[in-house]
């Protein structure tokens, strides 16, 4: 029935809401029930009890809704993530979606992270999905802004204390500024001779740990936040002889 289709679809979106907003848990239990809380803080949630973390999404959120767009808005959440993590499906052949400049740009997380993005992105009303028996992604104004870099992206994670003392996500990371320069100046020529914006090639955070361990071979690059093996093969010639001249200078 296309009617509880339909409510289905609405409530899947507001449990994505749930898990991605950054509000009281509690507000939004009771705001679903048409009820109100009156405090500003439960007090109990995780959102309020600071058990939280908000992380900047600006650079994912952005390499998903490209793969949105250039796919035509006309595929659902599953073949798009597919496209972002370059998997090789007879359906991304067909479309020759492989040709895509955000094929494999996020080849180094894999789906369910992407999936997990996606959900982000429908409870911040930044895509909606349509219904019908074949529902597909489109992108809201909103999603728009942060596609062309008016509006910054950011999700709710539990932070992780292992992986926090290990590398945490917003420590400040010391680096050499002038290789990291000459890193965004290559980056900058290869996003416009590919016709993609910069994030798509590498991220800041990725020049910057550059920049401070001088990578000079790939097995260390692959070291890197961000550089799986797709990127290591194709930008690895671009960056290692600039890293390997630099630490000769």
């Amino acid at each position: 029935d296309e009617t509880e289709r339909s409510i289905a679809g609405q409530k899947l979106n507001q449990i994505a809401a749930f898990a991605s907003v950054n509000a009281c848990r509690r507000r939004q239990i009771l705001a679903y029930f048409g009820e109100r809380l009156e405090a500003a803080n439960c007090g109990a949630c995780d959102v309020c009890a600071g058990e939280t973390e908000q992380i900047d999404a600006t650079t994912d959120a952005r390499i998903l809704m490209s793969a949105v767009a250039r796919t035509g808005q006309r595929f659902g959440a599953m073949h798009v993530v597919e496209v972002v993590t370059g998997a090789n499906t007879q359906k991304i052949r067909r479309f020759r979606h492989d040709r895509l400049k955000t094929y494999g740009a996020g080849a180094e997380r894999d789906k369910q992270y992407w999936r997990r993005i996606v959900d982000d992105l429908l409870g911040q009303e930044c895509m909606v999905r349509t219904e019908g028996e074949y529902p597909v992604l489109k992108l809201t104004p909103r999603g728009k802004d942060v596609l062309y870099g008016r509006e910054e992206f950011h999700v709710l994670r539990q932070p992780s204390k292992r992986r926090r003392r290990a590398r945490p996500a917003d420590a400040v990371i010391e680096y050499d500024h002038a290789l990291f320069e000459e890193l965004r100046a290559v980056r900058r020529q290869l996003a416009a001779d590919r016709n993609v914006p910069p994030f798509v090639v590498f991220s800041d955070r990725t020049l910057h740990e550059m920049a401070a361990h001088f990578p000079t071979t790939p097995d260390k690059m692959r070291n890197i936040t961000g550089v799986g093996d797709k990127k290591l093969q194709q930008y690895a010639g671009d960056f290692l002889p600039v890293v390997d001249a630099y630490v000769r200078d």
